[in-house]
C-alpha cells in the first residue's frame, strides 16, 4: 500500500496483483469518476477498451464497479489499440473519460491501466494526483488488502455494455487520415505484412489495411490472453524480417501490444525504427511545404543519425527527457507537429490532439513511400 500507484505512463504492475488488484482498481475506478467523471449526469460514461491480455475482463470488471458506485456508466469497446480509446475520447460527446487497460510491450502477466481525460488527452499532474490520494484513503485503515483476487473472470460484468461499433468508427479515422497529402490512400497491388504481437490490433490492423486495397500477410493476430508480444511485435521483430526477406512483401509492419509504437521492415528484411521513420515523415513534409516551423521532438536516446539526417534539409531537433509524455509537451510547448521516440512511438499534433498511433504511422509512410 506504500507503493507507487501511477508510474511514467498509468498504473502498471503484475496482473490482478498490488495496485492492479480488482479492490484497487475498483478504487481507482471510484477515485476517476470522482475526478474526471460528470457524478450522475446520464448523457456521458466512461469508456474502456483493453488488448489481448487474459486479465482484461476481470480489470474492466473492477473498473465498472468503481465508476458505477460514482454514479458513471460504463461502455466498453472491447479490443481496440491504446490509440483508438485515445481517439474517441477526444472525439465523442458522450465519454467523460476513457480507460485503456494494457501493459503495452510488457508480457503477459502484466497489466496496466490508463487514463484519458476530456479531449483524449493524458492526465496532468494534478488530476493524478487527486486520484491517487482517494485511493490511498480507501485503504488508509487496512481493511482491504491488495492481493490477487486467483481466478480471472472471463464474463463481461452487468455494469459495462459492449458496443462494436466503436471499433468501426476508429477504422474509418484512420481511413480518412492516412494520406498525408489529402488525396484518399491506395494500395492496391502492394503487399504488405503486418506483426500485430496478438495484441489490440489484432482486428482492426488487418482491416484497414485491407479495406484500403492492400494485399496483407497477417502474424502474431490471434490473442489467446498469453501469448501477447510473446516473440513477436516491436519488441521481437525477427519473425517478420525473416518473412519479409522470403516473400515479396514491399513493406512489414511491427506494432507492440497496445499498437501504439510501430517499427517498419523494408522489403530486404531491414529494419527501420522511430529515429528512421521519423526522418522519412519530417522530410516528406518540409519537401511538400506543408509545415511552418521545420522542427520535430525527439528524446535524448534518439540516435545522432537522426539530426545528420534532417540537417540538410533544415530541419531542427528539438531535445526532451524520456517518455511520450515529454514528447508531447515539448511539441505543445513549441507549436510543433511530429515528435516521437527511437522506439517507433511517433506523436501527430494532428486536429489538437496529440496520440501515439502506430497504424496511423506505417500508413502515413506507405502514402510517402
Amino acid at each position: 500500500m506504500n507503493g507507487e500507484i501511477f508510474g511514467t505512463d498509468g498504473v502498471r504492475g503484475r496482473a490482478l496483483e498490488g495496485w492492479l488488484s480488482t479492490e484497487a482498481v475498483e478504487a481507482l475506478g471510484r477515485a476517476a469518476a470522482n475526478v474526471l467523471g460528470d457524478g450522475a449526469n446520464a448523457h456521458r460514461h466512461a469508456l474502456l477498451a483493453h488488448d489481448g491480455r487474459a486479465s482484461a475482463v476481470s480489470l474492466s470488471n473492477a473498473l465498472a464497479r468503481g465508476f458505477a458506485s460514482a454514479n458513471l456508466s460504463t461502455v466498453t469497446a472491447g479490443l481496440l489499440p491504446t490509440p483508438g480509446l485515445a481517439w474517441l475520447t477526444s472525439v465523442r460527446e458522450d465519454v467523460a473519460f476513457g480507460a485503456m487497460i494494457s501493459a503495452s510491450h510488457n508480457p503477459a502477466h502484466d497489466n496496466g491501466i490508463k487514463l484519458f481525460g476530456p479531449g483524449g488527452r493524458k492526465l496532468t499532474d494534478a488530476q493524478q494526483s487527486s486520484i491517487e490520494e482517494q485511493m490511498r484513503a480507501a485503504f488508509a485503515d487496512g481493511t482491504v488488502g491488495l492481493e490477487s483476487t486467483g481466478a480471472e473472470s472471463s464474463t463481461v460484468s452487468e455494469h459495462v455494455v459492449e458496443d462494436s461499433s466503436l471499433g468501426s468508427q476508429y477504422r474509418e479515422h484512420l481511413e480518412r487520415h492516412a494520406a498525408g497529402g489529402g488525396n484518399p490512400l491506395d494500395l492496391t497491388g502492394l503487399k504488405v505484412a503486418i506483426d500485430c504481437a496478438n495484441g489490440a490490433a489484432s482486428e482492426v490492423g488487418p482491416q484497414v489495411l485491407r479495406s484500403l486495397g492492400a494485399s496483407v500477410d497477417v502474424l502474431f493476430a490471434a490473442p489467446d490472453g498469453k501469448n501477447i508480444n510473446a516473440g513477436c511485435g516491436s519488441t521481437s521483430p525477427e519473425t517478420l524480417r525473416e518473412h519479409m526477406r522470403e516473400t515479396n512483401a514491399k513493406l512489414g509492419i511491427a506494432l507492440d501490444g497496445d499498437a501504439d509504437r510501430c517499427l517498419l521492415v523494408d522489403e530486404t528484411g531491414g529494419l527501420v525504427d522511430g529515429d528512421a521513420i521519423m526522418a522519412i515523415l519530417a522530410r516528406d513534409a518540409v519537401e511538400s511545404g506543408s509545415w511552418d516551423d521545420q522542427r520535430i521532438v525527439a528524446t535524448v536516446m534518439s540516435n545522432r543519425g537522426l539530426h545528420r539526417a534532417l540537417a540538410p534539409k533544415g530541419i531542427g531537433v528539438v531535445e526532451v527527457g524520456v517518455g511520450d509524455r515529454q514528447v508531447v509537451e515539448g511539441l505543445e510547448r513549441e507549436g510543433l507537429m511530429l515528435g516521437g521516440e527511437k522506439s517507433g512511438h511517433i506523436i501527430f499534433a494532428q486536429d489538437g490532439v496529440f496520440i501515439g498511433d502506430g497504424l496511423l504511422t506505417a500508413l502515413h509512410v506507405l502514402d510517402i513511400c
